[in-house]
């Protein structure tokens, strides 16, 4: 190689390294110590930039809210779900209302967020029931793929029942449900009667105000699916409506989802 060759490829070499080192704290000297050596790669990261600023701009955030709908497949039902129904997810997980994906997509799980008593999903006047200490109205819902038999509900609460399940001891039934007491662990209720196949149970009664029990719910939907949920003890009481207005809830989202499968002409 010819010495002013060298001594040019020398020169680059010294001044990317540079700018690399000052990227430490200036990051704007990366970009260019890139397109220093690579002007088509520096290129192309700042178009994937601005495509990501574009998508985090809270206009088209605001827009996602109002307009994008995820389309889910699961056990061969679709389901048509609006993205202000997702605010554990996309904004406390991710810190952001996303672009739905534009194809239905098949899945084994979805995490839904609404606010009791109306199964609300979110809107901007509703912060401060969002930004709360405990369950306060939040539910939280996952509608997931059932690994086990359509009656294995109705199983386990007869074994309570009968007194086989160990260290459960049944104590005075609420709110229509069966109720038991097991050592060391949440209070396990069923339903009294045969009419439906679901499981809760709830945290005991707080030592201090400062923790808020909740229950959590197991209940068989469909053939393969089953609905996962939690909320604050204070609406278990409400134990019923909470299971029959998820349940139509989710019916809607699957009409809708047929709806539009129909309406492409397929």
């Amino acid at each position: 190689m010819k010495r002013w060759t060298l001594g040019i490829a020398l020169a680059v070499l010294l001044l990317w390294v540079g700018a690399v080192s000052l990227a430490w704290w200036r990051p704007g000297y990366l970009l260019a110590a890139t397109a220093t050596v690579s002007p088509e790669f520096a290129a192309k990261w700042m178009r994937n930039w601005r495509e990501r600023m574009s998508k985090n701009a809270p206009e088209q955030q605001k827009k996602n809210l109002e307009s994008e709908v995820i389309r889910i497949e699961m056990e061969g039902r679709r389901y048509n779900v609006p993205m202000r129904y997702t605010y554990g997810q996309a904004i406390e997980k991710h810190g952001r209302w996303p672009a739905a994906k534009p194809e239905r997509v098949k899945v084994g799980a979805l995490t839904l967020s609404v606010l009791l008593p109306g199964l609300k999903p979110y809107y901007p006047e509703d912060d401060t029931h969002w930004n709360v200490r405990g369950h306060g109205d939040r539910l939280e819902v996952d509608i997931t793929v059932s690994r086990g038999s359509q009656g294995w509900l109705h199983q386990l609460r007869d074994r309570y029942l009968r007194g086989e399940e160990q260290f459960a001891m049944r104590i005075p039934d609420d709110f229509g449900l069966a109720r038991f007491s097991v050592k060391g662990m949440e209070d396990a209720y069923f339903p009294i009667g045969d009419d439906l196949e679901l499981t809760i149970s709830c945290d005991p009664e707080p030592a201090s105000s400062d923790f808020s029990p909740g229950c959590r719910t197991k209940s068989n939907y469909k053939e393969g699916i089953v609905l996962e949920y939690s909320y604050g003890k204070n609406y278990l009481e409400h134990w019923r409506e909470i299971d029959s207005a998820l349940k139509t809830m989710f019916d809607d989202f699957e009409r809708a989802a047929n709806t539009e499968f129909k309406g492409q002409g397929r």
